[in-house]
């Protein structure tokens, strides 16, 4: 895991490549988002569903144990041509 400390209160941006996807192919992925009560349960329910990318956020009020920690994870999945995403 690699921890980055950003200023994230004007949002994130998330940019994935999808590689050139022909016609008639598709591509799949899935993306989680939602809330857990600690840090502990956030990275916890990331390994559950096997993440390849995750990012936590955390509250902008002082929280010593990092409550309210929100998750966005992304999985990819293989493309319907049968290509490694």
């Amino acid at each position: 895991m690699v921890d980055v400390t950003d200023d994230a209160s004007a949002g994130s941006t998330l940019d994935l490549d999808l590689g050139v996807i022909a016609p008639g192919d598709s591509v799949s992925f899935t993306l989680y988002y939602g809330v857990a009560m600690t840090k502990a349960d956030a990275e916890a329910a990331v390994a559950a569903v096997e993440a390849d990318v995750f990012y936590l956020a955390y509250p902008s009020w002082p929280a010593p144990d990092q409550s309210a920690t929100g998750i966005f994870a992304y999985r990819a999945t293989t493309p319907t041509n049968g290509a490694t995403p």
